[in-house]
């Protein structure tokens, strides 16, 4: 009976040894399986084709090539502003009503003075004789939109004519894409042209 204490105590040592060795056993099957996981999930060749193609999915941006040609009439100053998608994502484009400016100058002994201006936008009849002025548009990926302009013609001298198209939206990227911002799509986006309008006999 005198040897009961000390039959206990061996086998609560046997089984404390055995126990550190199942532990050290699952933190190396555990270490194994890591890296195993690691390397199928971003190391591998396949994971990292994966994870540019996302990286370069996250990145995409829309970008806005911005014409604006214009001539003159009797009677009217004509244009254009085209815009064109030449990024990889939809774009959003946000202006005033009236996003066109045309500044008028005369020339002068010094150069030229400024005489007076306009601001006009790209009229869409709406019905009954009705015209609204468009300040939104949309452009998907590769396509080209024309918006058109008028003003009267105020006679003769050269014309600085503007575009303000103010900031742009790129269309939302995939939900797992980490969130980041773009200075760019707080800019304007602006397009100038210069055109003279001559005397006119009557």
């Amino acid at each position: 009976m005198g040897d009961g204490p000390k039959v206990t105590r061996r086998r609560l040592i046997r089984w404390l040894q055995i126990l550190r060795e199942v532990l050290l056993i699952a933190a190396v099957l555990a270490g194994g399986a890591w890296a195993y996981f690691k390397y199928f999930s971003a190391e591998s060749p396949q994971a990292q084709l994966e994870n540019s193609e996302r990286q370069k999915r996250c990145l995409a941006r829309g970008s806005l090539d911005i014409g604006l040609s214009a001539h003159d009439t009797a009677d009217a100053i004509i244009g254009s502003v085209t815009a064109k998608n030449v990024g990889d994502r939809e774009v959003l484009l946000k202006m005033g009503q009236k996003p066109v400016l045309l500044s008028k100058y005369l020339p002068s002994p010094g150069g030229f003075t400024f005489d007076q201006s306009r601001s006009v936008g790209f009229p869409r009849p709406e019905g009954a004789g009705r015209l609204e002025y468009i300040d939104t548009f949309s452009i998907l990926p590769g396509r080209t939109v024309a918006l058109n302009f008028v003003s009267p013609n105020l006679g003769r001298g050269v014309y600085v004519i503007t575009f303000e198209g103010g900031s742009r939206a790129t269309a939302t990227v995939e939900p797992d894409c980490p969130a980041h911002g773009d200075a760019k799509d707080q800019m304007g986006w602006f397009a100038s042209t210069i055109i003279e309008v001559p005397s006119r006999q009557p």
